[in-house]
């Protein structure tokens, strides 16, 4: 029980000290609000404030257990001094008795199912490989390292910053227990607001949908982060809506604030500081108002949130907003087509086509991983709302929030407009509360795990039901994740035979949270891509760069050269070796000379490197004019120069200038020429990188190889668990 003792306290410094600080701040801009809109925006306010405290101790190496504690008694000292502990402001209308009955009711019995899955120990597949993986890293280092080789890194992580501040009291379940705080409060922030517009029963309606469906309770009790973005979304219309009732300039810190943290929580979210700053500007223009002041304030307090994770993007990986945005900030870390293509795959979740979202989404559960529940079938009714004007507002609200659902069809994505959706679908529905009881009463059996295999395909993504021999400890933690992630012996036995300073490649190996060593994922980088690219270089005669084309020329002098693409083509131009000769001999290359490549600079040095297995890329399909150059630094007497690039590639059009002027657009005869001993030339690269070791699942590219020709590649196996295989370089 000690552990279990340990993720309470965690997750209830996190929230009383995130209520806390915002409770200070709403009394010091001296909001008038009720008791629960003070409660609830206090509670989203104040973790916006926490996250960004924990943000700059990390970055300072701060992150520490005693530091932490001491930031809670500061906090809870200050609030006692300013007597900012409990919410004074007056009661909103009452709910009718009965509604308040079952609200109560269906509240405590999925707060029984929710919470027994909360703290068990976590092993959500996304918690493992990036929230509480990078979590934990930074608790390790007690900071905030500077990381270029997994985008997951570079990602605003607002909400992480809460995860670390639990996770260095409770470790790895206190993060879901946060998200669960989170899952807590959004109920009754839709229940205030529609209490505030006179409408209770919708609110009973919302809240209720939203805390039972499927998806929010799924989500809400793991190491994930959207459920807070959903709540803090709803935080920034209920503020936006409080500024249009009075005009009062000092919400709009709020709304900022909040709307600053929803980009801090996840990029999509960042639509809410649009959504806040049109909002204000209307209303202003609509009430005659001056524009600059609102709008400034609005626009500074979301700054003030979301700078912090801009300018660290800006000095570790030259792309505020990495990993997107590639070729606006083009840098050595995320390749832009990578970033199209990853793009892409989220637009097309798993085939799915947008006519398929209504029953995938709420029905079948499996394909966009989550199903929001049947009830949402019933969504459109929701437009019988836009006959009161706060039913409007919500509706917009829902459709502004639905716009980045549209770069991503996983339902997770559409959890930010379900509390809008929800509340507009009570309003439609209250006029006849007996229908929206019906109603009700169907989603909350229907959303109950053991209802839900009745109408749901097979694999749909949910809680399986309670939970509580594993969150009590009932069962022994490691035999409980030893049963439920596939890799986590094998963690075990990284740790043990890998050094600290040694990194570990792996396309397989999600778990990366129950261990300390570092894993390189073939997709998560530039360098991860580029070593996984050279083992297959190395083993797949399709991909090896075994074309020489040879330019020849008379004899002359430049100081100048340069290889230039003359045709577009469909794909990116690849070059493995570019080189220089003389009277049939190679020139032998000097420090002295100059490479420059006209896209993706950073690379130009793999194409003179000798190594036929690493190859500059132009990350973009090729076009006429991009080119590689050497600048020889004086006159260089040279009379042929030789491209070396994939086999594919014979139908590439080059030429050759020095000095600005044409030496040749005539090659030779193409010929096909690839070393031996390529597979240990693979693993001599990848020990150059600083990996040291690998880990494959038996089922994957390259496992077989690996296994038949280990002596060839020059890599011995130190373990196997699990169908995982962890090779060490010899």
């Amino acid at each position: 029980m000690k552990p279990v003792l340990y993720i309470l306290l965690a997750a209830l410094l996190t929230g009383s000290v995130s209520y806390s600080l915002g409770a200070m701040l709403i009394r010091a801009l001296a909001l008038k609000l009720h008791r629960s809109e003070e409660r609830f925006l206090a509670f989203l306010t104040g973790s916006a404030c926490l996250s960004t405290v924990v943000f700059f101790l990390a970055a300072g190496g701060l992150a520490r257990k005693w530091v932490f504690y001491a930031v809670g008694l500061i906090v809870f000292a200050a609030a006692l001094w300013t007597k900012t502990g409990r919410a004074q402001g007056p009661t909103l209308p009452p709910i009718p008795r009965h509604w308040n009955i079952a609200f109560w009711s269906v509240f405590a019995v999925f707060t029984w199912l929710y919470l027994s899955n909360a703290l068990a120990p976590e092993t959500s597949a996304d918690a493992l490989s990036y929230h509480l993986a990078l979590v934990s890293r930074y608790a390790r280092e007690h900071r905030i390292p500077p990381i270029t080789n997994n985008m997951y890194a570079s990602l605003s992580e607002g909400f992480e910053m809460l995860f670390l501040y639990a996770f260095s009291i409770g470790k790895h379940s206190a993060p879901a227990m946060v998200e669960f705080s989170f899952l807590l409060a959004l109920p009754f922030g839709i229940l205030s607001y529609a209490r505030r517009i006179g409408h209770p029963i919708a609110g009973v309606f919302g809240a209720i949908v939203i805390y039972a469906s499927p998806i929010f309770g799924r989500v809400g009790t793991i190491a994930h982060n959207d459920v807070a973005g959903a709540a803090v979304v709803f935080g920034v219309f209920y503020a936006v809506q409080l500024y249009r009732d009075d005009l009062n300039p000092r919400m709009l810190v709020l709304a900022g604030v909040l709307a600053g943290f929803a980009y801090a929580i996840k990029y999509t979210l960042g639509i809410a500081v649009l959504y806040v700053l049109g909002a204000v500007l209307l209303t202003a223009w609509k009430r005659r108002r001056p524009l600059l002041r609102p709008a400034t304030i609005t626009a500074l307090c979301a700054l003030a949130i979301m700078a912090p994770w801009m300018i660290k993007n800006i000095i570790v990986v030259a792309n505020p907003f990495s990993p997107f945005f590639n070729r606006v900030f083009p840098n050595p870390y995320v390749y832009a087509s990578f970033e199209q293509g990853y793009v892409d795959s989220l637009r097309h979740f798993d085939g799915v086509t947008l006519k398929e979202v209504p029953i995938e989404a709420t029905v079948r559960g499996d394909r966009l991983q989550g199903l929001l529940g049947p009830v949402f079938l019933l969504a459109p009714l929701a437009l019988v709302a836009l006959r009161f004007p706060y039913g409007r507002q919500l509706l917009i609200a829902a459709a502004v929030f639905l716009i980045p659902y549209f770069g991503n069809l996983g339902t997770r994505f559409l959890m930010p407009a379900g509390p809008f959706i929800a509340l507009a679908l009570g309003l439609a529905l209250d006029a006849i509360p007996a229908l929206a009881a019906l109603v009700l009463l169907a989603h909350c059996v229907l959303s109950w795990p053991q209802a839900i295999p009745l109408y749901a395909n097979t694999y749909a993504w949910k809680l399986e039901g309670t939970n509580w021999t594993a969150a009590l400890r009932r069962i022994a933690e490691a035999d409980y994740l030893r049963q439920n992630i596939a890799d986590y012996d094998l963690g075990l036995t990284v740790d043990r035979l890998v050094p600290p300073n040694q990194r570990v490649l792996s396309p397989a190996m999600g778990n990366q949270t129950y261990h300390s060593r570092e894993i390189v994922v073939p997709y998560e980088s530039v360098l991860g891509s580029q070593l996984y690219d050279v083992m297959f270089r190395a083993s797949e005669p399709s991909m090896q760069p075994a074309l020489h084309r040879g330019f020849p020329f008379p004899a002359r002098g430049v100081k100048r050269l340069r290889v230039v693409m003359a045709k577009a083509m469909d794909v990116p131009w690849l070059v493995a070796e570019v080189r220089v000769f003389l009277g049939g001999r190679e020139i032998e290359r000097r420090p002295q000379w100059r490479l420059r490549a006209s896209v993706d600079p950073w690379e130009v040095q793999r194409a003179f490197d000798n190594s036929p297995l690493t190859l500059w890329t132009s990350d973009r399909n090729a076009k006429p004019g991009m080119f590689l150059e050497i600048d020889f630094g004086q006159p260089l007497r040279t009379d042929r120069v030789e491209v070396v690039m994939p086999r594919n590639y014979s139908s590439a059009v080059m030429r050759i200038e020095g000095d600005g002027a044409l030496l040749s657009d005539k090659p030779d005869p193409d010929r096909m020429e690839w070393p031996a001993r390529m597979r240990r030339a693979a693993m001599e690269e990848l020990k150059a990188n600083g990996v040291q070791w690998m880990v494959f699942k038996d089922n994957e590219l390259l496992s077989s190889d690996l296994l038949t020709r280990a002596i060839q590649w020059g890599i011995k196996q130190e373990a196997y668990s699990n169908g995982y295989r962890l090779w060490r370089l010899e």
